[in-house]
């Protein structure tokens, strides 16, 4: 299982072994051990130079353009997700993902008095593993294959305990807070990416 390269964060891609192989991963990142996290840069907290008036002088702008230049280099997973899906016959499915994610979140949102960031990756979860299980299920129709059919069953059955455990945080979070719908779940007004 040699590395086959690192991630920002010090996640290393690997290839699948063990349950991920067994679930059809091709490709699995590894977290690194605690001391293998990688440190901040030794200018990450250094102030930026500013007047007194709260602008920045020539140095401090300049230190700023840095700054931002290598943040625009740096990878955003979190906008390019779907830079990660290799097969163009997945791109029906992700549309229904966001679909479904959009109308699970406000579902849930709207039966127990909003949705906190702590259920709502739960929420995407459950509807990623719906869509891998929609696209086997899918892939298994097409072509007849009992492995994809098993996968599919896999990942439908992973989907649900998924929702599950969405609606029951969802339920015991709305139990202790007072409910406040003009700031709950201010994410499903932009739709999901």
């Amino acid at each position: 299982m040699a590395n086959a390269g690192s991630m920002p964060g010090g996640a290393r891609r690997r290839t699948a072994h063990g349950r991920a192989a067994a679930l059809g991963a091709t490709v699995v990142y590894e977290a690194p051990a605690i001391g293998e996290v990688r440190t901040a840069p030794a200018d990450a907290a250094v102030p930026i130079e500013r007047r007194g008036n709260g602008t920045f002088t020539p140095a401090g702008a300049a230190a700023a353009a840095r700054r931002r230049a290598d943040l625009e280099r740096m990878p955003d997973f979190a906008e390019r997700e779907l830079d990660f899906i290799p097969a163009e016959a997945f791109a029906p499915f992700d549309e229904a993902r966001r679909e479904l994610t959009r109308a699970t979140g406000a579902y849930i949102a709207a039966a127990n008095g909003g949705l906190s960031c702590n259920v709502w990756p739960t929420v995407r979860g459950a509807c990623w593993l719906t869509a891998f299980a929609e696209y086997w299920a899918a892939d298994a129709a097409k072509t007849g294959s009992p492995k994809s059919a098993e996968k599919a069953a896999r990942f439908f059955a992973m989907a649900s305990i998924e929702r599950a455990k969405a609606d029951d945080a969802a339920a015991r979070e709305a139990g202790q807070r007072p409910r406040n719908p003009s700031v709950d779940a201010p994410w499903l007004k932009g739709g999901t990416k």
